[in-house]
Formats: C-alpha cells, sequence, structure tokens
C-alpha cells in the first residue's frame, strides 16, 4: 500500500502575528485631567491571515507588524478620545484597510489611572 501525502501547495496556511506589551503615551480620557495630561497605554495586537504557502522569507508574501505598530501609535500619539473602546475601534479600523488579514484583535489598557486595578477593553474583528 502507497501512504498518503498531501499535497501542501494546495493547503491554507493561517498565520497569526501577536505584537504584545505595546507602550504608547497619549491625552485620552473622559475627565479633563485625562484630556490634559499625557499618561501611559499598553496594547496588545493579534492577527491572522490566510495563504497559501510559506513567506519563502520575504516580506512582501507575509504582514508587516512594523505597520500594524505604526498604525497604533499614530493614532494613540496623534488623537485624544475620550474613551480606549475608541482607541481600539481605530485601531482595529487601520489594521483591517490590509485585505490579506482576515482577523484582529486588540486590548487596550490604561495601567497608571488608578491606584488599585487596570481598566482595560478588548475588541475583534474579522474581515
Amino acid at each position: 500500500m502507497i501512504p498518503y501525502i498531501p499535497d501542501c501547495r494546495q493547503k491554507t496556511l493561517i498565520n497569526k502575528i501577536a505584537l504584545n506589551n505595546l507602550v504608547f503615551y497619549g491625552t485620552h480620557g473622559y475627565t479633563q485631567k485625562e484630556k490634559t495630561k499625557t499618561q501611559r497605554f499598553t496594547l496588545n495586537i493579534n492577527i491572522e491571515w490566510h495563504s497559501e504557502n510559506s513567506s519563502g522569507d520575504d516580506l512582501k508574501n507575509t504582514i508587516d507588524y512594523r505597520q500594524i505598530k505604526e498604525f497604533a501609535r499614530k493614532i494613540i500619539e496623534k488623537n485624544s478620545f475620550n474613551l480606549i473602546e475608541t482607541i481600539a475601534e481605530k485601531i482595529l479600523d487601520a489594521i483591517l484597510q490590509n485585505p490579506k488579514i482576515k482577523f484582529a484583535e486588540i486590548s487596550v489598557s490604561k495601567p497608571d489611572i488608578w491606584e488599585n486595578g487596570i481598566p482595560s477593553i478588548t475588541l475583534s474583528r474579522k474581515n
């Protein structure tokens, strides 16, 4: 009996990238103090895309995670929103402009706002 050997070229690869513990500074929040005093925001971003084969060690065949980081940095540093939910939505919108990306998830935290506890939000979307 001849063993079955699957043709890997016909399989879809599910690729995932995680960007963890990103730190940016911005003026976001509902209170007047938060609107005027810069504070730290931490982010975790997960993305998923599908491909028919490996990247072949070529950046054009994958997702450049430096762009994802830059989207997040610009949104946090160059804007001011009342809610961390809005920050997360804006970053997801920017990430999902890339049609290769099938899924994105982001967690945004404000680690310095309270003495006890860290408020955060996690949003995810499919493309």
